[in-house]
């Protein structure tokens, strides 16, 4: 129901709304992961191609994969 609106033409300013925080997301998501793989001495630069490309899916398989790295070094 919210997307029938949000694609609709009834409300711009909340698309705008909603289309702004979600670059604020990706753009602090990109950030982090790039900071976090440097850390972790992962390929920062393969993770933010990445992160840049697919957004949404690589951040659910970057925090699985660090999960998992995190783990294997204990």
């Amino acid at each position: 129901m919210l997307m029938q609106v949000v694609a609709g033409a009834r409300f711009p300013l909340l698309r705008l709304i909603i289309g702004i925080v979600f670059f604020i997301v990706y753009i602090y998501m990109a950030q982090y992961i790039y900071k976090d793989t440097m850390k972790r001495n992962l390929n920062s630069e393969i993770w933010l191609l990445i992160v840049l490309l697919i957004p949404i899916a690589s951040w659910i398989v970057y925090f699985i994969v660090r999960n998992e790295k995190s783990r294997e070094s204990e």
